[in-house]
Protein backbone atom coordinates (compact mmCIF):
# COMPACT_ATOMS: atom_id res chain seq x y z
CA UNK A 1 0.00 0.00 0.00
CA UNK A 2 2.98 2.08 0.94
CA UNK A 3 4.50 1.77 -2.36
CA UNK A 4 0.98 2.05 -4.39
CA UNK A 5 0.99 5.77 -2.31
CA UNK A 6 4.44 6.80 -3.28
CA UNK A 7 3.91 5.71 -7.05
CA UNK A 8 0.88 7.72 -6.94
CA UNK A 9 2.76 10.47 -5.23
CA UNK A 10 5.61 10.85 -7.54
CA UNK A 11 3.14 10.77 -10.65
CA UNK A 12 1.17 13.43 -9.52
CA UNK A 13 4.54 15.77 -8.77
CA UNK A 14 6.00 15.10 -11.70
CA UNK A 15 3.14 15.66 -14.23
CA UNK A 16 2.50 19.42 -13.13
CA UNK A 17 4.44 20.90 -16.10
CA UNK A 18 3.24 23.96 -17.42
CA UNK A 19 3.61 25.70 -20.98
CA UNK A 20 3.40 29.33 -20.70
CA UNK A 21 4.67 31.82 -23.34
CA UNK A 22 7.68 33.51 -22.86
CA UNK A 23 7.01 37.71 -22.66
CA UNK A 24 9.62 40.26 -23.14
CA UNK A 25 9.92 43.34 -22.06
CA UNK A 26 10.57 46.89 -23.72
CA UNK A 27 12.73 48.95 -21.51
CA UNK A 28 11.36 52.40 -21.78
CA UNK A 29 13.57 54.08 -18.93
CA UNK A 30 16.01 53.49 -17.16
CA UNK A 31 17.82 55.72 -14.57
CA UNK A 32 20.70 54.71 -11.78
CA UNK A 33 20.68 56.79 -8.28
CA UNK A 34 23.93 57.21 -6.59
CA UNK A 35 23.67 56.51 -3.04
CA UNK A 36 26.68 57.21 -1.09
CA UNK A 37 30.04 56.86 -2.72
CA UNK A 38 30.00 53.00 -3.32
CA UNK A 39 25.90 51.95 -3.99
CA UNK A 40 23.55 52.50 -7.08
CA UNK A 41 20.01 52.01 -7.34
CA UNK A 42 18.59 50.83 -10.91
CA UNK A 43 14.90 51.54 -11.41
CA UNK A 44 13.70 50.53 -14.50
CA UNK A 45 10.61 51.38 -16.12
CA UNK A 46 9.49 48.73 -18.73
CA UNK A 47 6.32 48.21 -20.82
CA UNK A 48 5.46 44.22 -20.49
CA UNK A 49 2.44 42.70 -22.50
CA UNK A 50 1.67 46.56 -22.89
CA UNK A 51 1.37 47.51 -19.34
CA UNK A 52 4.10 49.48 -17.54
CA UNK A 53 6.16 48.59 -14.98
CA UNK A 54 8.49 49.99 -12.44
CA UNK A 55 11.72 47.36 -11.32
CA UNK A 56 14.10 48.08 -9.22
CA UNK A 57 17.55 46.82 -9.06
CA UNK A 58 19.87 46.51 -6.14
CA UNK A 59 19.57 45.38 -2.34
CA UNK A 60 16.16 44.49 -3.12
CA UNK A 61 14.46 43.70 -5.97
CA UNK A 62 10.72 45.17 -6.57
CA UNK A 63 8.64 45.12 -9.67
CA UNK A 64 5.08 47.27 -8.97
CA UNK A 65 2.78 48.00 -11.91
CA UNK A 66 1.65 51.57 -12.97
CA UNK A 67 -2.41 52.39 -12.15
CA UNK A 68 -3.91 55.57 -13.62
CA UNK A 69 -7.09 56.91 -13.22
CA UNK A 70 -9.81 56.85 -16.10
CA UNK A 71 -13.45 57.85 -15.44
CA UNK A 72 -13.46 57.47 -11.97
CA UNK A 73 -11.77 53.85 -12.02
CA UNK A 74 -8.39 52.94 -11.08
CA UNK A 75 -6.98 50.66 -14.10
CA UNK A 76 -3.55 49.46 -15.48
CA UNK A 77 -1.52 52.22 -16.99
CA UNK A 78 -0.89 50.72 -20.97
CA UNK A 79 2.31 51.83 -22.53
Amino acid sequence: MKKLIGIIFISLMLCNIGFAKPTKAKILERYEIKIKAMHAEVVVIACVDGYKFIHTGGIERNLIQFFEERDGKSLPAKC
